[in-house]
């Protein structure tokens, strides 16, 4: 609940020190986050919308509308047009920005500051650091990532599980708000953050060191730096989708489902009452193979957008050369 994670991040920050760091670095940290992963959504989106599609399905005993993932992908082209496929782009693009600028940003910093106190970084600390990283940073960008699923989700199939049909980004943002309020922009929070906080966990230490061993080889270590940023975030798109695959699937139905307010002002889900609920209720009605729904459009959606952003992220970092971050 927002109890816990309160005392989990007020945990963190106790462990890691307060970074001493320019709040001119801190800008350009959050800049060079927020940006680095723009042009990988725009390559990456047509897959996303398909992955989302494809987890959505089979709900409720309802027949499933997609075959696999390229059976999406040309079902919605000739059922919806070529532009169909980038639904959600907007929303996508701001949501991207304001969780990769919150993560990738802070990640740096936190682990900068974890080293000037302690002397190093083991594997833990990594690991807690990234899941604090990419749970704020899924914060920060909830409303966009709800609208960048509704909207993705929103399909002219007669078996499609969409429930939500908005115009745009500035419609959504409008209808939430009036229908709900501002607490109908943090529907599946909870459940976003524990994805995003497993996934930074396995993904943002496994970059740091799969690009640590690649360079500590004779082939990658004479060669250009791009070809190792390219080996390591091969490594960790793949560990980031097998981690997070069961938990986005839960996400992504939670984002989905159709709600209501209360007469006490509550946001109402009308399928899943919290994450554990939906969790428990795909598995039992679905099997637990359901959990993967959609891993192969997962994986090929995460692998080019982690090397496109996490290339993209490292030439940004180097715009300032006195900036210079300890683990290049």
């Amino acid at each position: 609940n927002a109890e816990s994670w309160g005392c989990d991040c007020r945990l963190l920050l106790r462990v890691v020190p307060e970074t001493k760091m320019s709040s001119g670095n801190a800008i350009q940290d959050f800049l060079a986050g927020a940006f680095a992963p723009v042009p990988a959504v725009l390559a990456t989106n047509p897959i996303e919308v398909c992955k989302t599609r494809l987890q959505i399905q089979g709900q409720s005993g309802v027949q499933v509308a997609y075959r696999g993932s390229f059976h999406a992908l040309t079902s919605i082209v000739e059922n919806e047009g070529v532009f169909a496929l980038q639904k959600g782009i907007v929303p996508a693009i701001f949501f991207q920005m304001f969780f990769n600028g919150a993560r990738l940003g802070s990640y740096d910093s936190l682990k900068e500051s974890y080293a000037a106190r302690f002397g190093s970084v083991p594997a833990v600390a990594h690991s807690a650091i990234g899941a604090f990283s990419g749970a704020l940073g899924f914060f920060c960008g909830s409303p966009f990532h709800l609208i960048k699923v509704r909207m993705q989700a929103h399909s002219l199939h007669p078996n499609s599980r969409s429930t939500y049909n908005y115009t745009g980004c500035w419609n959504a943002l409008t209808t939430i708000y009036k229908h709900t309020g501002v607490s109908g922009f943090f529907v599946g929070v909870r459940a976003g953050m524990t994805k995003v906080a497993i996934g930074s966990s396995f993904q943002l230490p496994s970059y740091d060191y799969a690009k640590s061993y690649l360079l500590s080889t004779p082939f990658f270590s004479s060669r250009a730096p791009i070809l190792t940023h390219f080996g390591a975030s091969l490594a960790a798109g793949f560990v980031a989708t097998a981690a997070m695959n069961p938990i986005d699937v839960v996400s992504t139905r939670l984002c989905n489902q159709p709600t209501s307010v209360d007469a006490n002002g509550r946001v109402v889900p009308a399928l899943y009452k919290n994450s554990i609920d939906c969790f428990i209720k795909t598995v039992q009605t679905e099997g637990v193979s359901s959990l993967y729904r959609g891993f192969v459009a997962h994986y090929l959606r995460v692998c080019p957008y982690v090397i496109i952003t996490f290339l993209t992220w490292e030439k940004l970092k180097n715009v300032h050369p006195p900036h210079a971050h300890q683990h290049k």
